[in-house]
């Protein structure tokens, strides 16, 4: 049947859009006489439009009621996906781009050979033979440099760690003069469309970055770091994290309180107050972007509910970063209003196995906003539903990723694709970003939580 509007929230900017007040009342009525004492609160992407909310809801509320809950759906028309990929998409088509991902792929390949003792004897002829098919005076299509990428980065993954790796700055410098004077980019009147071209002070700036990324160990893999550093180059970076701290602010904005009535987040905790029960129990379920709602509401439930009001809470693929949360979890509001929990996400041989842009982007949505969209100093910020960052070893030591590490047992921790093996409720099959939340082995583990 189709989703009644006493099933879900409608929200554009935190405000009520398609739904109103006097239909969340309804629905907390509706919830009171369905004789359930289980509220289940699903909160979708942060890039997913109205649509595909609903068309999500509209798939796991026959789960969610069958295992013994009231679903309700919050749908906050963020819908940004398709900008992110509409500023990435013609990278597959510009030669310039193609041609700097290649030059400099050479580049970082001659710098492995250089330095002595750094890559084992027996790899070095497979180094030098990419290096030869790099040499190439047509650039490759990115899906074949993003494939020899990641042939580098797996003898990358093999270098000694006592070898010394210096910032190779005059290299560096002569190589993009020499690159500026290539024949495709110097018939390149602008670059990506921009009032920008290809100099040697910006080519010079994307290679030292990405230099200082593989070394520092926040690189994403050789090729789709050059893509991302090519981005920061141009500025799309700062377009992307526009972007992004906008779906946060229209989060922010859900839990203003001016006395209009008008704001999503807060009549929801208005409503939640007046009919909160003993026995009553209330999950919230994320997936991505929805995670940062769950953080923000929880932080509110503390602020302006009664203590005894707790929450299980379910993250799926957590677009929040590790300082969000750990501010969290410092000022004890997962302490205070956090029974239990559940964590998935993709191990991170998923996260990196797709292509989140077709033909540009070689890695997950996850990646993606780690790298481009929170305005990180290493293009590399740390985010909860990615594995990389929970692996206690350096560069992933720091105080806030460790604050969470610590917080969340090892074992509430599902990393998809599970072992049939797994018992119920840690089970996982998802492979990619996208349809997480609907994956049948995940939505039964959700589910099996529920119940």
């Amino acid at each position: 049947m189709p989703l009644d509007k006493n099933d879900y929230i409608d929200l554009v900017h935190g405000k009520f859009d398609q739904t109103n007040l006097y239909n969340l009342e309804q629905a907390f009525l509706a919830f009171e006489s369905s004789k359930k004492n289980h509220l289940a609160v699903f909160f979708h992407g942060g890039l997913v439009s109205r649509s595909d909310g609903m068309e999500e809801a509209d798939q796991l509320i026959a789960g969610y009621r069958g295992a013994g809950a009231y679903p309700f759906f919050f749908i906050w028309n963020s819908g940004l996906l398709t900008a992110l990929q509409r500023l990435l998409s013609p990278f597959a088509d510009d030669a310039v781009i193609r041609r700097v991902v290649q030059r400099d792929m050479i580049f970082v390949i001659q710098e492995m050979l250089l330095v002595q003792g750094l890559v084992p004897e027996e790899q070095q002829q497979p180094l030098r033979d990419i290096a030869q098919e790099l040499g190439g005076d047509e650039p490759p299509p990115l899906t074949r440099l993003a494939e020899l990428g990641r042939s580098v980065d797996a003898i990358w993954a093999l270098r000694r760690g006592d070898v010394t790796l210096p910032l190779v700055e005059e290299r560096i410098r002569k190589f993009q003069e020499d690159l500026a004077k290539d024949r495709i980019i110097m018939n390149s009147r602008r670059w990506m469309n921009q009032n920008k071209r290809f100099t040697p002070v910006l080519g010079s700036g994307i290679l030292a970055r990405v230099w200082n990324r593989l070394i520092s160990g926040h690189d994403h893999g050789l090729y789709t770091t050059l893509i991302e550093e090519i981005a920061i180059a141009i500025g799309l970076d700062v377009i992307l994290a526009g972007i992004w701290a906008s779906m946060k602010a229209d989060i922010d904005n859900a839990f203003r309180d001016d006395g209009t009535k008008k704001y999503g987040g807060t009549a929801f905790l208005e409503c939640l107050r007046a009919a909160w029960k003993d026995d009553m129990r209330l999950t919230l379920i994320a997936h991505s972007g929805g995670a940062v709602y769950i953080n923000r509401l929880l932080n509110a439930i503390d602020d302006r509910l009664p203590p005894q009001i707790k929450a299980d809470i379910v993250f799926i693929a957590a677009a929040l970063s590790f300082d969000a949360f750990a501010e969290t979890i410092d000022d004890d509001v997962f302490k205070n209003r956090v029974r239990s929990y559940r964590v998935f996400a993709l191990e991170d041989k998923c996260e990196g196995g797709y292509w989140q842009v077709p033909f540009v982007y070689d890695k997950s949505l996850l990646y993606l906003l780690s790298g481009l969209c929170e305005g990180d100093g290493h293009a590399d910020k740390a985010l909860v539903g990615m594995q990389r960052y929970w692996s206690g070893k350096k560069p992933y030591k720091t105080k806030n990723i460790t604050t969470v590490t610590n917080t969340i047992s090892i074992n509430e921790r599902v990393w998809s694709p599970t072992d049939p093996s797994a018992p119920d409720g840690y089970r996982a099959n998802a492979h990619e970003h996208g349809d997480f939340a609907v994956e049948p082995e995940t939505n039964a583990s959700v589910q099996h939580f529920l119940s």
